[in-house]
């Protein structure tokens, strides 16, 4: 047999390998559950409402993954408010990471999602769920995957509570 066909089979086998393992990371990390860890209030006015929420991720597996981009929709109580895209890269480490997800909205968007919403996070913030449904983008080693989901949801009461910063 060929010395050249040898390599080329051992760099191929080795080559699918590399794949299989790098995409079993990512899966390790698209598969776990993410859990709020708190938000910090940025802006709360009359025209904008400005918040970051964290969340905790396991990563279980040994390669770190970045999260190059996260496009969602923001829905307040189940009615759609805003359109939002976080482009700040985000990198998951093996072990416990805080993810940082960014929401920025205006009480006028709070109107056209329903009057009942505006008065609720007015009167009583912890009647307000914050819900983020949307894609964002992932890269582990030299592969990346597009288009995986995003669906979040935390309550606007528990801003104070484990605040993360």
């Amino acid at each position: 047999m060929n010395k050249g066909k040898i390599v080329i089979g051992f760099l191929v086998v080795a080559l699918i390998a590399v794949v299989a393992y790098l995409v079993t990371e990512l899966i390790k990390i698209s598969k776990a559950s993410l859990t709020y860890a708190g938000a910090k209030l940025n802006t709360f006015s009359l025209s904008k409402i400005a918040l970051t929420a964290y969340f905790k991720l396991n990563n279980t597996g040994n390669a770190s993954v970045t999260i190059s981009n996260q496009e969602y929709d923001v829905y307040v109580n189940g009615k759609y408010v805003s359109h939002m895209n976080y482009s700040n890269p985000v990198v998951i480490a093996p072990g416990e990471n805080i993810l940082p997800l960014e929401v920025v909205f205006s009480l006028s968007d709070v109107i056209k999602a329903g009057w009942s919403n505006l008065t609720q996070i007015l009167t009583d913030k912890s009647k307000i769920n914050i819900s983020l449904k949307g894609k964002r983008t992932m890269k582990v080693g030299f592969l990346t995957f597009s288009n995986v989901e995003i669906n979040e949801t935390f309550n606007l009461g528990k801003m104070g509570d484990n605040a993360t910063t």
